[in-house]
Formats: C-alpha cells, sequence, structure tokens
C-alpha cells in the first residue's frame, strides 16, 4: 500500500531506484489531502469580472490536474482512496466530506477504482484497520503539547548566578514535540481531534461524538507532515470475554506513521499491511516550489 500526501502530487511522476517495482506491485494507494493548494499569488484589482475570472481559473485548474492524476492511477487498475484536506473542494468543519464526484468526472469513471473517503479516514484492508487524517488536527495539537530541549544542562549554572538561567538558556525552555510524539498522544486519548472544536472546526454533536476512537487500528497515520517519522507502539486492548471469565486485555501492536508532504520532499510511504513495515520511496522529478508552498503554510506554523 502505497500513502501519498500533499499538494503537487497531481504532476506525473516517475520513480527512481526500486520504487518502480513497488509501485507496480501495490494493492491500493491512499492519497491523505491537500493536493489542492490554496495559492498565495496576488489576484488583479482591476475589476470584478477579471477578479472573479481569474480567481475560478486558479481554482479549477488544481482540480483537473488532481482528476487526471488520479484517472491516470486507476485506469492502471490500482485502487485510490483519496481523502480531502485544508484546501480541497469540500465542507471545513470536520469530518469532512469526500470531494464531490462532479469534481473528478473522469476519475469517476473508474467506480471499482476511486473511493472518495471523508476526513478521517477509517478502513479496513486486508484485515488491517487504517485510521488516518490529512494531518490538520495533530498539527494542531502540537501547538499545545511540549517538551524540555534536550540540550539544557540543568545540572550547570550560569555565573550570573540566577537560578531562571543555565548555560545561557532559560530553565525550563520548551520546544514542540516532534510529530510522532502528538500522534501517539492523540491515540492515546482515544481522540482524533482533541483541539476541537475549540481550533479545529468540527460539527457538534449531542449524543455521540464521531472522533472517539472506539477501537485500536493497526495503523495510525497522519499525512502533509514536514519529514517521515513512524513508530511501532504496543497498546493494551479489552478483547471482551465472558460472563464467567469476564473482560480481560490482550497487547496489540499499532504502526505510527507521519507522512511527509509529497510537495516538499518527493516522498511517498510504502506500507507492508501483513508485517506493518514501511519505508520511504522518492521520486526524482517532481518540481518543488517550496517558497510558494512555505507562503502559503505560514499561518498553520506554531509561532
Amino acid at each position: 500500500r502505497v500513502i501519498v500526501a500533499g499538494g503537487g502530487c497531481a504532476k506525473p511522476i516517475q520513480p527512481e531506484h526500486n520504487a518502480a517495482n513497488s509501485w507496480s506491485t501495490t494493492a491500493t494507494n491512499t492519497v491523505t489531502g491537500s493536493s489542492i493548494d490554496a495559492s498565495k499569488k496576488p489576484l488583479d484589482q482591476q475589476s470584478k469580472d477579471n477578479l472573479l475570472q481569474q480567481q475560478m481559473k486558479e481554482m479549477t485548474l488544481p482540480i483537473r490536474e488532481l482528476d487526471l492524476f488520479l484517472s491516470e492511477i486507476c485506469s492502471n487498475g490500482v485502487p485510490v482512496d483519496y481523502i480531502p484536506g485544508l484546501y480541497d473542494p469540500t465542507n471545513a468543519n470536520w469530518p469532512q466530506r469526500p470531494i464531490h464526484e462532479c469534481l473528478v468526472p473522469n476519475a469517476n469513471m473508474f467506480t471499482t477504482m476511486l473511493y472518495r473517503s471523508p476526513n478521517p479516514y477509517e478502513a479496513c484492508v486486508g484485515n488491517k484497520v487504517l485510521l488516518g487524517s490529512d494531518g490538520l488536527n495533530i498539527l494542531d495539537l502540537r501547538c499545545y503539547l511540549g517538551q524540555i530541549k534536550e540540550d539544557v544542562d540543568v545540572d550547570a549554572m550560569d555565573t550570573t548566578g540566577d537560578d531562571t538561567v543555565k548555560n545561557g538558556k532559560k530553565v525550563g525552555e520548551v520546544e514542540a514535540v516532534p510529530t510522532i510524539k502528538a500522534l501517539q498522544t492523540s491515540l492515546e486519548y482515544n481522540h482524533l481531534v482533541p483541539t476541537g472544536p475549540c481550533n479545529v472546526p468540527t460539527f457538534p454533536f449531542e449524543v455521540h461524538d464521531p472522533f472517539v476512537i472506539e477501537y485500536a487500528p493497526h495503523v495510525y497515520f497522519c499525512g502533509n507532515c514536514e519529514s517521515f517519522e513512524t513508530k511501532l507502539i504496543d497498546i493494551h486492548v479489552n478483547d471482551g470475554g465472558d460472563e464467567d471469565t469476564g473482560a480481560s486485555t490482550k497487547v496489540q501492536q499499532v504502526r505510527l506513521i507521519c507522512i511527509p508532504s509529497f510537495v516538499r520532499t518527493g516522498q511517498a510511504v510504502l506500507l507492508n499491511l501483513k508485517s506493518l513495515e514501511c519505508n520511504v520511496i522518492e521520486f526524482d522529478d517532481v518540481v518543488l516550489d517550496v517558497d510558494d508552498i512555505d507562503g502559503v503554510h505560514d499561518e498553520k506554523k506554531m509561532e
């Protein structure tokens, strides 16, 4: 299973090294959102007509490219699960609905190959439960999680005699936790969107919260990360039991995966559903415009 994340994947790509063989033997591809990026180019202010025309052009071109990209993969007999992201044409509140079929008419012709999934995403493939999202929930959660910087020596005092300064740094100086740690924290909370609805917009639910993780997945992932990270953890889950023996727990392995943004890194993640082993595959001819991307996503970075 190949998992791709991030805008720019709607471009023709050719793998390098052994990635071509991996791609050709892949059972399913998952695109984890943000394939359509917001433009930061200044709009023409000459008239309302020109402004509207330019806005429509900038909006429709990436959608057409996405449609061609998805249809090309589906035409080769490889199923695709598409998860909408931050700038994709769907509702803003979580859970996000699948993109409408009229936006991808060519790809939608392959009815058995394209699955337009919601965000967050859950599926059972090869008796393995996969759970994840485009990554916005984990990115926002990192804003509220911190850790003491490792390079602070708490035993060495500064010569100024100020107890709040050690080695030229303030005691207790914190930094954002790694994305993989935030992903694990979300799983430990048993909640997909711990910061919603205050930060991540979510629909209000009175009776049932759809973001509660009721069953432990085998794979828990988030997309559009700065770099690839993975971790295999053991968690204790309730295996039911009966009235006589009572409920008992068992240890289940969960593969955590931070999928790098494809447009930034040119990388995708190859996951073996049998062994839960995963590794990165790279593509050598991806056009990266990192400056434009950084300008779009600056507002989502933690201060």
